[in-house]
């Protein structure tokens, strides 16, 4: 399956490599020593920021979701979609449960700047720990 085949180029490429970022579902998961960050968002805000990216970046113009409810809609399937399949593949009964993380930042109440700078001090008091 694609999963599969993502899964297993995810784990070796962390197997193989230190001192990286990167942006993964399931990374808590299968590098726990990491320093894990969760960035949150409500279901709302994230379709209102995907539907101003759609209307604004001409590289998205071909995307298939024409309204809010629809593109909200979209969103809660694939989540449902990911919950079950990673049930079923791992056992992880919630892959967003705050417990999985290291640090948890609410994107919506935070600008991208505020994200950084978090994210930074979060990762020097983390280093401390371990």
């Amino acid at each position: 399956t694609i999963d599969a085949d993502i899964d297993a180029t995810q784990k070796e490429f962390m197997q193989t490599n230190d001192n990286f970022v990167i942006d993964s579902r399931l990374g808590w998961f299968w590098e726990p020593k990491s320093f894990k960050v969760f960035l949150t968002l409500d279901d709302e805000t994230a379709v209102s920021r995907v539907m101003d990216d759609i209307e604004h970046n001409p590289l998205r113009k071909g995307e298939l979701s024409k309204d809010h409810t629809e593109l909200l809609e979209k969103l809660r399937g694939r989540f449902e979609s990911e919950r079950a399949r990673y049930k079923t593949y791992y056992g992880i009964e919630n892959h967003f449960d705050p417990a999985h993380f290291d640090l948890v930042i609410d994107t919506k109440e935070n600008d991208v700047d505020t994200v950084v700078q978090l994210v930074l001090a979060g990762f020097e008091k983390w280093k401390k720990t371990t």
